[in-house]
């Protein structure tokens, strides 16, 4: 028989041939510890040709301090016919000695005999960077939980400042006194409302309306005003490669992020200079360290926002993401920029990089994910003044009592009928006995037991188009998707207004439900 002409690669040469294409060193000995094989990237690294590592082995290219420690490793290899590890600084062809770490397992043939090592030597400056990389997205994980459990109890605080600071408002004269007090009482209400949603977003805990995006028109789209931002003294350049494809994200909150950009840029530049924004399309491999090192495997579109200021320090860049750091003065800078950045393209599921240095100037890089969707265009708020308006009964589902009550108000105040639960479980057992006559759903989203979002998918099991308002200040992991809930309620932030509040009901009801619904519809 003749021999086969199949030039696929097997066994040792087929590993061989796979591992040239390495990007890290790989070798191999035989049972008495000499070099048979090393890798391309090996030879590279050390300047020989693979015959001369053969013929020389490892020892040589260890710095002369450390080739003991490797001789005897790889002696008690041998002896042991086991795994060995040794640190030693590997001579490089450039003269440096990078620190390594061998690592070599035992190989046996078919027949059981000891056939020596495969071993590699990893860059350690790599694995700490990897290390490290790792350590801060822990710390940021545990600091975006806690950033997100205080302005859920925040905004629920803030909901019962704020709408009865307005009920109390809506009962005084111009002239009363205190009126005053209680304007200012609100006023810093909303101040406070703006510091717990931008540790929502920080906390990747905002409700998000996702939406396939354009991002660089939504870029162009945007750029005069981030051009009246920057203010003179600052020049906006734009460089986009115009790549193809869409990112998922909410339209609002990719605005935020943009703004938060660009005004930190400029505020790293207090007497003028330049913040340039490009965009590139990259394909991650799932293994990168460095400027992405948390990206999963696929294809991103890169934005990259920069300035041309004095650059971060390593210290700097290593707290850039917490909430409330600052470089600048706190008054003026409360240090949740880059926090509500980090946030946003986090829940929107990218990652972010800074790359910086002493007079190195600052760049940001956002990594987003693409997907071949079609984009959608930005579309017109639909319009608040219906012909008619349904006035008919609410069930509203709230778990904290004060907001409860401060929204039973408002809703007897617009002349709704309303039905209250305290939790989701008792609203379940409401619905049941209630469903041909409620016309509308308002619910908290996180409660214990029955979610806002577990309401929502029984109550359209009945009624499929049922009017539905969704509050919450902290979505939590009770809403991470948005699937099965066609059409999407009507999402309500905390903390809400007597007007916000109002104003979800009246678009809730305006639409109508459609057959299947059977609520009356009144004048």
């Amino acid at each position: 028989m003749a021999a086969s002409s199949d030039p696929t690669l097997t066994g040792e040469a087929g590993f061989r041939h796979m591992a040239d294409a390495a990007p890290f060193p790989v070798w191999m000995l035989n049972p008495a510890g000499r070099v048979t094989w090393c890798n391309k990237r090996y030879a590279e690294l050390v300047g020989r040709t693979v015959s001369e590592v053969v013929q020389a082995g490892l020892i040589p290219d260890a710095h002369e301090e450390d080739r003991e420690a490797l001789a005897t490793a790889i002696a008690d290899g041998v002896t042991a016919r086991a795994q060995f590890t040794c640190e030693y600084r590997m001579r490089r062809v450039d003269g440096e000695y990078p620190l390594v770490l061998a690592t070599a397992s035992p190989r046996f043939d078919g027949a059981g005999q000891f056939a020596g090592f495969l071993g590699s030597s990893a860059d350690v400056a790599s694995r700490d960077v990897a290390d490290r990389q790792r350590e801060d997205d822990e710390r940021l994980a545990a600091v975006q939980r806690l950033a997100g459990g205080v302005a859920h109890e925040f905004n629920n605080l803030l909901t019962q400042i704020k709408v009865g600071a307005e009920l109390v408002l809506a009962e005084l004269a111009p002239q009363a006194p205190g009126r005053a007090d209680v304007e200012s009482i609100s006023h810093a209400a909303d101040r406070a409302s703006v510091l717990a949603r931008q540790l929502l977003a920080f906390g990747r805990r905002q409700m998000l309306r996702a939406e396939p995006i354009d991002l660089e028109e939504e870029v162009q789209a945007q750029i005069e005003s981030l051009r009246l931002l920057a203010g003179p003294q600052i020049a906006v350049s734009l460089q986009l490669a115009g790549v193809r494809g869409a990112v998922r994200a909410d339209r609002e909150q990719l605005g935020q992020v943009l703004r938060a950009l660009v005004t930190n840029a400029r505020d790293a530049m207090p007497t003028g200079g330049v913040v340039t924004i490009t965009t590139t399309a990259m394909t991650a491999t799932g293994g990168e360290i460095g400027p992405s090192p948390t990206l999963k495997a696929g294809p991103y579109l890169r934005l990259t926002v920069g300035d041309n200021g004095p650059g971060m320090d390593e210290e700097a860049k290593a707290h850039a993401f917490e909430p409330f750091f600052t470089t600048r003065s706190r008054e003026q800078h409360p240090g949740l920029g880059l926090s509500t950045v980090y946030g946003v393209i986090q829940q929107s599921g990218g990652s972010v990089w800074i790359d910086s240095g002493a007079r190195q100037g600052t760049r940001v890089h956002l990594f987003c994910p693409l997907e071949a969707t079609a984009p959608t265009a930005a579309t017109r708020r639909p319009s608040l003044t219906p012909a008619f308006i349904r006035r008919d009964a609410v069930l509203l589902v709230e778990d904290d009592d004060a907001v409860r009550t401060l929204a039973c108000r408002v809703l007897q105040r617009r002349g709704y009928r309303e039905h209250v639960a305290s939790d989701g479980t008792e609203g379940l057992d409401m619905w049941q006995r209630l469903k041909h006559e409620v016309a509308l759903v308002i619910s908290d989203v996180v409660m214990p037991g029955v979610s806002g979002r577990d309401l929502v998918l029984e109550v359209r099991k009945t009624r499929p188009r049922m009017p539905i308002i969704l509050m919450s200040g902290y979505v939590g992991e009770s809403l991470e998707t948005t699937e099965g809930l066609n059409p999407l309620p009507i999402f309500l932030e905390k903390p809400f207004t007597v007007a916000s509040l109002g104003e979800a009901v009246q678009r809730a009801l305006a639409v109508p439900e459609g057959a299947e619904g059977i609520g009356i519809i009144g004048l």
